[in-house]
This record gives C-alpha cells, structure tokens and sequence, in this order.
C-alpha cells in the first residue's frame, strides 16, 4: 500500500502500514442531494488520487442520504471494475451506529460490519473499522471488535471523535490503529491538541476529517443562503446565517495569505494541518480530478516559521465561530 509517487508517507500508527501522507474522505459522493455524478466521472476521480498516492480512503457504512449503504456500494462497483486498485488501497470503514444502538450488544456490531462486508463486495476488504461514535465504553466494545479481528472480518480498530481519555483506555485493551477527528483551521479546539499528544506517545495515527473546513474554504458562496437547498451543511452551526459571515472573514485573509505565496488556499491549510503532528494524515474529499492533485501536492508545500506564525496571527484575529455540531450530536464528539 505504499506510494510510488512524489506524495511523503506516513506511517498508520501501530499497523506499521504506509499510506501517503494525504488520504481521500470518500463522504460526499454519495452523502448528497441528487444528481449524483455518473460513475465513471467518480471512478476517475478514485483512480486520480490513487494513482498520485492517497492510498487512505475513508469510507462509512451510512454515507447515503436514501441508501445507508451507497458509498460502499459505490466502492464496489469501483473494485469490481478496476481490482488491480484493492491491493494499493487501505480503506477504513465507519460503522457501529450512532443514533442510540447498542455498541456493547456483540450481535448488533457483527451485523453491522457483515452488511458493511456484504455490500463491498468481494473484491476488496476493509482494512480498518472505526465506531462512529463511542456511544458506550470502550471496556464493553473493544473485545467485540478483537473478537471480530480474530474471526476475520477486518484487520485494525480504529476510533472515531473521542477524546484523550478514551484513547488511553481503549489502547491499554487492543492496539489502536487509528483515531479520527475534525482536524482543520476552522475547529482548532483543545480537546484535539490532547488528542494529538495522547496518539504520539501510543503510536496512532490520527485522521483529520473536514481539513478543509466542511468544503468553506473551496466554495464561492458569499452568504448563509448561497450554499445549496438539500446540501448538509445548512443545518451545521458553523454554516448559520450568523456564523457564517465570521468564518468567511477567516476563509478571506487565508486566501490572501496563500495568493502572496502563490499557491491556493486549500493548500495553505493543509500544509498547516500536517504540521500539527507527524501522526497526522488529513482526508480531503472531492470528486475533482485537479482538486484532488491540488490537495495531495499540498503535501510538498513546506511553509516557513514565519508562516506559519502569519497563520496563527490570522486564526487569532478571525477566531472560528459556532459549534462543529447541532442538536444531538453536538453531544457525540470528543467522547
């Protein structure tokens, strides 16, 4: 699974595996309002970021707005057509649940990956399953997953939005793999600096979702309303009519920032993000084929202490305004 290309590696915490130091969050191209894109743009898309070395891709066993499953299955008519990629690619899948199903119930969990294994198909297999949210403790979760490590259904646990705590607790039952968090210059919360020391000293990798704050930073959208009937972030605090506007003033003065360097903005905030931690592997997600070469280049950027202390000076004039979540699961982060 390692690169062949110019994109660094980075090591996937204790499975000593190297995936390119950029990874593809494959989220938004089912977890939207139609129409979709035809396949073949997709699957062109997915060979795209292989082919330049993100070999981590994200994947969720309820990434679909009418169809839980759509991502998954997406993935499999991807495989089914180009096999020679599921050897280059190690693919984390999100599961477990997180509208009030038990964790601890050792049935629930098995059916949850085997319907996760079945609609992949069989071509590839899922490298790495994470909870989706650690609803229960992971005393009572993590021997399920051992149990189902052993049996064969995945090869590495990973966890997904919790906290320093957590993270030490679950490591000291099984090794963890991978943890993965919101990670970008629009949700720089402590909780995630405790994160990132805690998965340095066990040795995890840590998967910065949303690197591009929820996609902000890429957009032309000038207000609240600009941002498209049915599209998810509407309903995101980060994305209200009152929050918006003070987040775009950050999104601004980054771009300008990046346009005196010459390259994009997008860039400019993933080459910060790596710099958090060397355990660090962000997952921008786009069906674009340039999009997705301009992110991974982002990965030879290496941005000088002045930079980045132009970078902090502007985070601190533009402090990032609402919560990352609204109604309940605002309750379901950092767990």
């Amino acid at each position: 699974m390692s690169s062949t290309n110019s994109l660094p590696t980075r090591v996937l915490g204790s499975s000593k595996i190297p995936v390119g130091a950029i990874g593809h969050g494959l989220m938004l191209l089912t977890w939207t309002p139609p129409p979709h894109q035809p396949d073949e743009e997709v699957f062109e898309s997915l060979k795209a970021a292989a082919d330049a070395g993100a070999t981590f891709w994200n994947s969720g066993n309820f990434y679909g707005m009418s169809d839980p499953l759509a991502n998954l299955k997406l993935l499999r008519r991807f495989f089914d057509k180009y096999p020679e990629y599921a050897s280059k690619i190690f693919l984390s899948v999100k599961g477990g649940g997180i509208a009030g199903q038990d964790q601890s119930d050792e049935a629930f969990l098995r059916k949850d990956v085997q319907e996760s294994l079945d609609a992949l198909g069989p071509v590839k297999k899922i490298d790495l399953f994470e909870l989706a949210r650690q609803t229960k403790p992971v005393e009572a979760t993590i021997p399920i997953m051992k149990k189902m490590i052993d049996d064969g259904m995945f090869s590495y646990i990973g966890l997904s939005e919790v906290g320093a705590s957590t993270i030490r607790r679950a490591q000291a039952i099984h090794p963890v793999a991978a943890v993965e968090v919101e990670v970008s210059l629009w949700a720089l919360e402590p909780e995630l600096y405790e994160v990132i020391k805690a998965c340095e000293e066990l040795d995890i990798a840590i998967i910065g979702y949303s690197p591009l704050g929820r996609g902000i930073i890429q957009s032309n959208w000038k207000t609240a309303d600009d941002i498209p009937e049915g599209d998810i972030r509407r309903h995101q605090p980060k994305f209200s009519k009152v929050n918006f506007p003070i987040n775009l003033k950050l999104t601004d003065a980054l771009k300008s920032l990046a346009e005196k360097r010459g390259i994009t903005a997008s860039q400019l905030a993933l080459a910060y993000v790596l710099k958090l931690s060397p355990n660090l592997i962000p997952i921008p997600g786009s069906s674009n084929v340039v999009r997705i070469k301009e992110n991974i280049a982002s990965a030879s950027i290496e941005l000088s202490s002045e930079e980045i202390d132009q970078v902090n000076q502007i985070l601190a004039e533009f402090p990032s305004a609402g919560a990352r979540y609204g109604g309940h699961l605002a309750q379901l982060v950092w767990l």
